[in-house]
């Protein structure tokens, strides 16, 4: 069992997490990409803490962002999310909980590890923050479903995804458009050396009416023991400056699983 000492987290989360929080104009809503193909992990319970900065040519936000998984009956996986923003307002730092989520999926067919298969995907946005947090929070109560196909090799690994969502606060004209939209993602993995993988994935959403972003995303994976992992992130979101939600963001995350007798982690 490899050892780590917790005495230098701490510290790496607070370097991490200072932001100057200002104010962001874009189009469409925050997603945070860094959670969208969470990891698979046969764990029944694990929990991810992740601080998220983000760059704007008018300035910075930060993210705090907590997320339980759930794992049921072996097919079934759940994830209950929950944002706290801080950006900037009319001359002060508006900072509250933000917009909660639920995301789910069933394996359809593959294998038990889950590494592998064709999944059917739900999200659900849960109107819990203040619409003054936009497009970090929307207020407004979104759904959707689509499907993730994942396929596995000793090396490599790949996953892809097409979600539609269904948006209930609807804004067509603005600073913050907030409309239907289909988000496309994919995900490229590679085992780097034992204990650490690299991650590659990209992502458009197209808004009904024409707008859309772009945003692309390396991650980092760390195995620190046999239950916890260390996550890195950086992303650029392409586009003109009036669609982007943000020019960069960076993010640090801890992972942990909780044991359990059938947990097996697949490196992914």
């Amino acid at each position: 069992m490899k050892k780590f000492s917790f005495r230098f987290l701490p510290a790496v989360l607070f370097s991490i997490s200072v932001f100057n929080a200002c104010s962001l104009h874009a189009t469409g809503l925050y997603i945070s990409p860094p959670s969208y193909f969470s990891v698979i992990d046969t764990s029944r319970i694990f929990v991810t803490i992740r601080q998220t900065g983000i760059q704007r040519d008018a300035g910075r936000a930060s993210v705090l962002a907590g997320e339980l998984a759930l794992k049921y009956k072996r097919r079934v996986g759940i994830r209950l999310g929950l944002l706290y923003p801080a950006l900037q307002g009319e001359g002060d730092i508006l900072h509250n909980v933000g917009d909660g989520a639920v995301h789910a999926t069933v394996r359809i067919f593959g294998d038990t590890l889950e590494s592998s298969g064709l999944f059917v995907r739900g999200d659900v946005r849960i109107p819990v923050g203040s619409k003054s947090l936009r497009p970090l929070s929307f207020g407004s109560l979104d759904g959707g479903a689509g499907l993730e196909f994942r396929h596995r090799t000793p090396l490599l690994g790949f996953r892809c995804a097409a979600t539609y969502t269904l948006v209930g606060d609807r804004c067509k004209v603005g600073s913050f458009i907030h409309r239907n939209f289909l988000l496309l993602g994919f995900a490229i993995d590679f085992v780097f050396r034992k204990g650490t993988l690299f991650n590659f994935s990209g992502f458009n959403t197209s808004f009904r009416g024409g707008d859309s972003r772009d945003v692309y995303l390396l991650t980092v994976k760390q195995e620190l023991s046999d239950t916890l992992w260390l996550l890195i992130d950086a992303a650029l979101e392409a586009g003109n400056d009036e669609e982007r939600v943000f020019n960069s963001l960076a993010s640090l995350a801890v992972l942990y699983r909780f044991p359990s007798k059938d947990a097996s982690d697949n490196g992914k």
